[in-house]
Parts: C-alpha cells; structure tokens; sequence
C-alpha cells in the first residue's frame, strides 16, 4: 500500500487517538465496571471498523483484506511502524510508538483493553492477531497478523 493510498483525512483521526489514549488510562481504574465498560467499547469499535469504507476500510473478510485494513488502520491512528511478511500466511508488525501514550508499567491495562479492538479488527477482517510484545512491558509493540 502506498502512502497516497490512505485517507487524506488520517491526521484529524491520529491527532484524537493521544485523548483517547488518556481516557482510556482514567476509565480502566474505574473499580468493577471500567474494564468492562472498556473492554466492551473496543470489542464493538473493532467489529464495526471494516464498514467504515469511506475511511478505506475493506468489509470482505479475507486475509489480505486485513492486512489492508491493518495497515490502514495503524495509518489513521498515526503508528509509526515497520512491517515484514514472514511467510505467505504472517506478516510481523514492529510499532515503534504506541499512538495512544500507553509507555509505562502502570498502563498496561489500558493496552491489555485497546488490544481489543485491534484483535477484532484483524478478525473481522479475515486474519488473527498476536500479541508477541507491549510497550508497557517490553518497550516495543510487536505483533503478527496471521491467517486464521
């Protein structure tokens, strides 16, 4: 995917996503019902995503449609990343940032939630996704979309 193939509007969408970050950190302190309430947003934000076309999102769920829709993704959110195609059916993501601010140990229940929406993303798009590594624990977000 060329980097005139993404939407012309991912700078509005990357520039929300530090507020969101920081949202997320308050809200899943919350005794009881923040995570859930967490937890239950993302799930619902990832299944719905791939419907958003006119963002350059792909609704057919295949494994190249979630690359697709990956990549779009880590484009709107302003990642800065690199990623390698492993084999025909894994492609490994390193993000070096995490666009939402979660860097320290005491985030990690944030990250742990906002994963959600990325792994239902993945999935509803055609493909799974795997955690290897998280900022707030090992520095450096690394993950595998692979075919499901």
């Amino acid at each position: 995917m060329t980097e005139n193939s993404y939407p012309k509007a991912s700078w509005n969408i990357s520039f929300i996503i530090p507020i969101i970050g920081f949202i997320n950190k308050t809200i899943v302190k919350i005794p009881f019902i923040g995570r859930i309430l967490l937890s239950f947003s993302n799930k619902m934000i990832g299944q719905i995503i791939p419907y958003f076309t006119f963002l350059g999102f792909r609704k057919t769920a295949t494994y190249e449609n979630a690359i697709w829709n990956w990549e779009v993704f880590l484009s709107l959110i302003g990642a800065q990343y690199s990623a390698e195609k492993i084999s025909p059916d894994r492609k490994v993501y390193t993000i070096f940032k995490c666009p939402a601010g979660y860097c320290q140990k005491r985030h990690l229940n944030a990250c742990k939630v906002t994963m959600e929406l990325d792994s239902n993303l993945v999935k509803r798009s055609g493909a799974k996704l795997i955690v290897e590594k998280r900022f707030p624990t090992d520095g450096i977000c690394i993950e595998h979309v692979i075919r499901s």
